[in-house]
């Protein structure tokens, strides 16, 4: 198998595997990777115009314009 399909491989289960909800004013992300503690890692976005705000415990932390 060459790399490009094994690349579209990975980014398809990624997408299938990804979920998100809305939360208030955030996005919930939850992705299919494990913590050290065995549960799934989550991330909190919330854009406010041009910016993007992540967190990892919805409470700001983060920011990209």
């Amino acid at each position: 198998m060459e790399i490009k399909q094994l690349i579209d491989d990975y980014i398809h289960w990624l997408k299938k595997e990804i979920t998100f909800e809305k939360i208030g004013e955030y996005y919930e992300i939850t992705t299919p990777f494990l913590n050290s503690a065995n549960d799934f890692i989550q991330i909190y976005v919330r854009i406010d115009k041009d910016t993007i705000f992540f967190t990892d415990d919805n409470s700001e932390k983060f920011y990209f314009i």
